[in-house]
Formats: C-alpha cells, structure tokens, sequence
C-alpha cells in the first residue's frame, strides 16, 4: 500500500509538471505588465512600430494608447564636441500610457557677437512636427490626453540665473511671460561675465512662451477629436500650457470659423514692457516684472502696467507672481 501511495504522488507530480509545462505562463499576468516589460527593453517606440519582427496586432495596441507623453529635450550646442546625446526612455505605466523621448530639435546655429566668443548660442527650429504630426500622433486615433514637455534641464545655468514664469491665460487667449533679476535689490549688479549665458538662458525661454501655443496649432490639424486635455509644460516647471475639453473645443469653433485666413493668431500682445530696476546698467531686449520685497507694492505695479485695456491680465499676472514667491525665488 505504501508503494502504491508512492507512485500515485509521483503520478500527480509528473501530471502536474505537465500542465504547467503546458500553460502559458503569460496567462497569468496581467497586460500593462507584460506590455510594461516590453517596453522596458525598446528604447524607441517609433521603431517598435517600424520592427517587421513585431506583430501587427501589438502595434495596433501602441496606437490605442489614450494618454500619450512626449518629452522633448532643448539643448545649447558647442563649437567643442558634444557628448553622445543620452539614451531614449520609454516607461509605460498602463495599457493606456506611454511616454517617447522624440530627440533634440534640429539647430539653426548663430554666433552671439558677446563674449566670451567661443559659446554659440541655438534658435531652435520646430519643422521637424510636420513629421512627427502625419507619421506618428495621427495615428493615435483614441488619444484623450496629451502630455508635452520641454526638457530644459541641460540648459546652462549660473549662479544669477534669472527667474523666469510663463503661462498662457485660456480666458484671455494670451500669453503672460515674467522674467525678473534673481535679486531685485537696487544695490545688486549681475557679473558682466555671465551676461552672455543669461541671454542664452532667456532666449531658450523666450522661445518656450512665444512658441508653444504656435506649437500646439501646428499639433491641433492632426490630433483626433477624442483628445479633451493637452498640457504643454518644460521640465522645470516653470510654464505651462493647460486646456481641458471646453478650451479645446472653443479652439475648434474658431478654427473652423477662421479656416479661411490660412493661419489663426490667438494671441495680440503677449509680453508687456516694464521698467526694470537699474541693475549695473544691465538692460534687456524683452522686460521684467516684479518688485523687490514687498508683496503688495507688486500688486500696485501689475494694475497700473495692466489697466485699462489688459484689465484682464491682471489676476492671472498676480497669481504669478505670488507662485514665484512662495517657490522661494524672491
């Protein structure tokens, strides 16, 4: 009887083995971790979807993906060499959600006649969207989210480096941009030395709030019906760009209704002049705003620079300047 219990347990195992050896072990995970897994090892979703070795069907699921997040890096190039640009990322949180970094922009490269004369400053070109918008984004036919951001990390600081605050106002269809001296003491002088790479510093800023919205437009011919939330942003914070369905959806309207003067312009006056405290006689092209130490002088500047015409501007301008306050910054 022993003998027979003995191999009636051995019989169950090798049964047992069997049946494990004939199950799919995928069977008993779930989809985002195995899609997750994949994704984890392929560093550019773009050639996933190329990859003849990848079946049709686990493309197909790519481009169902309903929140979609690019990352977009803004770089200051060199005469010197640079180093191997970093490797792209691809994380994938669900089914429904993946993030592609896309690359550095293509550079217009000019010569900045300041010294010192070996650093170049970058204007960076955005033509490359035509590709990126009919070969890739339509194809995401069920996005409902989009997630946009400049990655300015690698951007050159100093020990000066310039507050910088952007944002566009949806009620007002306009963009507020807030550049000011890190320390806005009368008695403060910025080194000359370092006026070159906060030029540098401001015009990559600079292109972030006069583009993004331009960028957006050029985004809005190919993205699908079903997106109802866009976010553009930069890495550090410092701007954003946020439109929800009813945003979205008035954007449309006016397309539409526009459709026939080639190009929409939502946007008059973006940046209002203002004087900026004398700072070692340092002035530039595009102005400052904000007050020293005292919270409430900054509110009596913003309504009388603001009154009148841009009464509008005003609350969104003061909420600014309170967020870069609270962030430590003054």
């Amino acid at each position: 009887m022993e003998d027979l219990g003995v191999k009636n347990q051995e019989v169950g195992t090798v049964a047992e083995k069997q049946m494990k050896k004939a199950e799919d072990p995928f069977q008993r995970l779930p989809d985002d971790v195995i899609i997750f897994h994949i994704f984890d090892k392929i560093l550019d979703a773009k050639s996933l979807c190329r990859c003849s070795c990848v079946s049709k069907h686990f493309s197909f699921l790519v481009f169902q993906s309903h929140h979609v997040s690019l990352k977009i890096p803004i770089k200051i190039l060199h005469q010197e060499p640079n180093p191997a640009p970093p490797r792209a990322r691809s994380a994938l949180q669900s089914v429904h959600s993946f993030t592609i970094h896309m690359g550095h922009f293509p550079a217009l490269i000019r010569h900045i006649l300041l010294r010192p004369p070996r650093l170049i400053g970058v204007d960076i070109d955005i033509s490359f969207l035509s590709n990126l918008t009919t070969q890739f984004l339509s194809k995401f036919t069920s996005m409902k989210s989009l997630f946009l951001e400049f990655d300015d990390s690698g951007l050159m600081t100093t020990s000066n480096e310039p507050l910088v605050k952007w944002k566009f106002d949806s009620k007002s269809a306009r963009y507020i941009l807030l550049i000011s001296p890190r320390n806005l003491d009368y008695h403060n002088i910025i080194d000359v030395a370092d006026l070159v790479l906060i030029k540098i510093h401001l015009d990559c800023n600079l292109f972030l709030a006069y583009n993004t919205f331009h960028l957006m437009e050029m985004l809005f011919f190919w993205l699908p019906e079903s997106l109802n939330h866009l976010v553009i942003t930069d890495t550090k914070n410092r701007g954003e760009l946020n439109l929800g369905g009813s945003d979205l959806a008035a954007i449309r309207d006016r397309h539409a209704n526009s459709s026939s003067q080639g190009r929409i312009r939502f946007i008059d006056d973006p940046l209002r002049e203002m004087p900026l405290p004398n700072g070692g006689g340092i002035k530039f092209d595009h102005i400052f705003l904000a007050n020293a130490w005292n919270a409430d002088e900054d509110c009596l500047r913003i309504r009388k620079a603001f009154e009148g015409r841009d009464d509008d501007l005003i609350e969104p301008v003061v909420n600014m300047v309170r967020e870069i306050r609270l962030g430590g910054g003054f």
